[in-house]
């Protein structure tokens, strides 16, 4: 697991039971190179990166050994500035040029001169082209002068050059290198031209807007950049003319005003969020507040109801109850009718001879007949009037019952009235919030581009890397900076020489910076520092397992980590990357490994996610769950937020993505079509596009919103475990089981670089 520090500044690292943070170092040096005599005008480094040459205004040329850091020759080469260096293919000569007209050669080895002639005029520029073969001069005559080589040591009659071509204004600088069919010159009237060495035609033409202090070749002829003292750095495509991003200023400053406009636009998103949240909750809340007296008109209507069943109840309450006096009184009778014909039979079978006992029997017996036949009907009536008084209760206890209903009803009305209003409430405070949060942002901004454009300074050096991917600047500020080629887009401060910089030339492990007289080889590439390590791989406690995910938090206060022990348990904490102590340990965040833990945009937060198949959202000041969501059917093995803090994305082992609702905690959408599992996740910028790695060796661009594929990411050879873009969207990067790092810039679908992350 790596994560950066929002500021740059600081990088984490996961590793088996340990987070190491590491510095960025802020631009090492070299040991110190010799000062000149003079002012250094012009500098140049050989093809194999042994020899730095240093030409000054008094007229000397100073040779280095970088590989000792010590001058091996100071030669006398000129009556007047050196204007021009240039190396040999071989490394074996030096050629110089300066003001005097002189165009001379030395040897490298032991300084000696190997010859010299002289142009017709003063002489502005130099370059080596066409594999060394030719060299160009830019002449003060508003020639460019094309000689071949070898035309020294001095000819018996002075050369003549090859060709000739006029400029339209005075030439200020030129450049050109071996392996570029073009040269490149600046003149007086703040034009860039490019030629063709091979047609000497013009090959395009641009005005850089001010006047141009440097100028520089691609070394694969892709592109010319200039640089001026109209503080700005451009940079064209040769091929069609067409200009790349400018630069300008402290990349730092530029760094922050970016980020500084994206937190207002995010905050001018948010403020439409809450205003619809608002809109939404006031419809709510009407609904809820006429929902009220359809309530209570419904406790009338049910208060009504229950009034007439007590009413109806009555008459088949009387008739039951005299029904069932009426049975009673009966079964009295007939008890007493019974025990008479009783004692009647035991008196005439005592004397049955007795005719009037006889006949006393009889009538006992009619008696207790017919009385029986009354209990038959009395049952009866007891009956059918029970049944008419329980329908009748029946009836009222339904009606009571509804008359409770209306009556928690109109509660509940009352309740969620007072809710929909405190939600209204609670959302018309978040409008204000925002309000003043944009307001907020819109100060920042202001002040970021103030401190931007303070710290615009006229640039004196840009040179290339060897790639041409990125180039380097340097000026009146001290800053040595880095630029990507393509996008404009900061890559940092490389050194801060403390003073202006009046020239650059790129080493193989180095920049070596022009400030006067001195000389500085600077170690852009030197090692990051560790500051400081939490826990160690003997160490169960502190961290229970590898630690398989880690972000900062958006204000770089906290740092998050994620992992466990596998089928065991799941670790969420939160450290302290400033003195390395625990923060915060969240209590059984999930059954399992945990995969995935990220900030919400706000940092007030977590996402988590893990191989229990859940995504978690929890409270990160208290450590509270707030909301759990289930859907995968295998780990959740990526998490994304979007920038407007309700949307999340996870991308799981079952080959799926799934797009959530946290207000609502709705599954939004499931995008399919993935053969393998999602290994990483991450929003574009603030738009509902994604970039999604995964196991079938593409990186895809989808939609959130519709869940359409919109792009793949080529020139991926094997399994996908990572990807990420930068925080404007221009910048993709993605790694995985080949050891390649591939970085895709802008809207293009091949790698604009491929590193080979497996060799050191």
């Amino acid at each position: 697991a790596l994560a950066f520090h929002p500021s740059g500044e600081l990088l984490a690292s996961g590793g088996y039971r340990e987070i190491k943070l590491w510095r960025k170092p802020s631009g090492g040096k070299h040991p110190d190179l010799a000062a000149a005599g003079d002012a250094i005008k012009r500098v140049a480094v050989s093809p194999d990166n042994h020899w730095l040459a240093v030409g000054d205004n008094g007229g000397k040329v100073q040779l280095h050994d970088l590989t000792t850091n010590r001058v091996t020759q100071t030669l006398a080469a000129h009556n007047g500035a050196v204007t021009g260096l240039a190396f040999s293919p071989d490394n074996a000569t030096l050629y110089t040029a300066g003001n005097d007209k002189q165009l001379r050669a030395w040897k490298v080895a032991d300084g000696s001169e190997a010859g010299k002639f002289e142009s017709p005029a003063a002489i502005v520029g130099l370059a080596l082209v066409t594999n060394g073969t030719q060299i160009v001069t830019a002449d003060e005559d508003k020639n460019l002068r094309l000689w071949a080589l070898p035309v020294l040591p001095a000819p018996a009659e002075a050369p003549k050059p090859l060709a000739e071509i006029k400029l339209k204004a005075d030439p200020t600088q030129l450049a050109g290198n071996l392996t570029s069919k073009y040269i490149a010159v600046a003149d007086k009237s703040n034009n860039v031209t490019v030629f063709s060495i091979e047609s000497k035609t013009q090959k395009i033409e641009y005005n850089h807007g001010g006047p141009v202090t440097a100028v520089a070749l691609s070394a694969d002829g892709k592109y010319v950049a200039s640089a001026g003292e109209n503080n700005t750095a451009k940079v064209v495509t040769i091929a069609d003319n067409k200009p790349l991003p400018a630069i300008k200023g402290d990349g730092r400053e530029l760094f922050k005003v970016a980020k500084l406009e994206r937190e207002l636009s995010l905050a001018k998103a948010r403020l439409e969020d809450r205003k619809k949240d608002v809109t939404e909750g006031e419809a709510l809340a009407k609904k809820e507040t006429d929902a009220v007296p359809k309530a209570k008109e419904a406790k009338t209507a049910a208060e009504k109801v229950v009034t007439e069943k007590k009413e109806a109840q009555k008459k088949p309450q009387a008739d039951k109850e005299q029904a069932d006096k009426d049975l009673a009184t009966l079964t009295e009778t007939i008890k007493a009718k019974q025990d008479a014909a009783m004692k009647a039979e035991e008196v005439a079978k005592a004397d049955d001879k007795n005719a009037d006992l006889q006949k006393a029997l009889k009538t006992a017996q009619a008696e207790l007949k017919a009385e029986e036949a009354k209990l038959v009907a009395a049952k009866k009536k007891a009956d059918d009037t029970g049944k008419a008084y329980k329908k009748a209760s029946d009836e009222l206890t339904t009606a009571e019952l509804a008359l409770k209903s209306s009556e928690r009803g109109i509660e509940a009305a009352d309740a969620s009235v007072v809710k929909a209003n405190k939600e209204v409430e609670a959302a018309k405070k978040s409008v204000t919030d925002a309000e003043a949060a944009i307001k907020t942002a819109e100060t920042k901004l202001n002040e970021g581009k103030a401190a931007a454009t303070a710290a615009e300074k006229p640039i004196r050096a840009i040179a290339f890397t060897p790639n041409g991917a990125l180039y380097y600047t340097a000026g009146d500020d001290g800053l040595i900076q880095a630029w990507s080629t393509e996008t404009g887009g900061t890559l940092g401060v490389q050194a801060a020489a403390g003073k202006p910089v009046t020239a650059l030339a790129q080493t193989a492990n180095g920049i070596v910076s022009v400030s006067e007289k001195e000389l500085t080889h600077w170690n852009p590439a030197a090692g990051w520092t560790l500051e400081r390590t939490i826990g160690n791989a003997d160490d169960p406690t502190t961290l229970a397992d590898r630690v398989l995910s880690l972000e900062f938090s958006p204000d770089g206060k906290f740092l998050a980590s994620g992992g466990g022990e596998p089928s065991r348990s799941g670790e969420v904490k939160i450290w302290n990357p400033a003195d390395g102590k625990l923060v915060k340990a969240f209590t059984d965040p999930h059954s399992d490994t945990v995969f995935a833990v990220r900030w919400s945009p706000e940092g007030d937060k977590l996402a988590t996610s893990g191989a229990d198949r859940f995504m978690k959202i929890w409270d990160a000041s208290a450590g509270t769950l707030i909301r759990a969501f289930e859907g995968h059917t295998h780990h959740v093995l990526a998490v994304a937020w979007h920038q407007n803090g309700r949307i999340l994305a996870t991308g799981s082992a079952d080959n799926t993505i799934k797009v959530w609702d946290l207000r609502t905690g709705e599954q939004k959408r499931t995008i399919q079509g993935f053969s393998k599992e999602i290994t990483a996740l991450c929003f574009v910028a603030d738009s509902l596009r994604l970039i999604a790695s995964g196991g079938d060796n593409v990186i895809k661009i989808i939609n959130a919103d519709s869940g359409g594929s919109e792009r793949s990411l080529g020139g991926s050879s094997d399994f996908l475990y990572s990807a990420a873009t930068s925080a404007d969207g221009k910048i993709t990067v993605g790694g995985g089981q080949d050891g390649i790092l591939r970085i895709w810039e802008g809207t293009k679908n091949d790698p604009a670089r491929v590193l080979d992350v497996s060799k050191k």
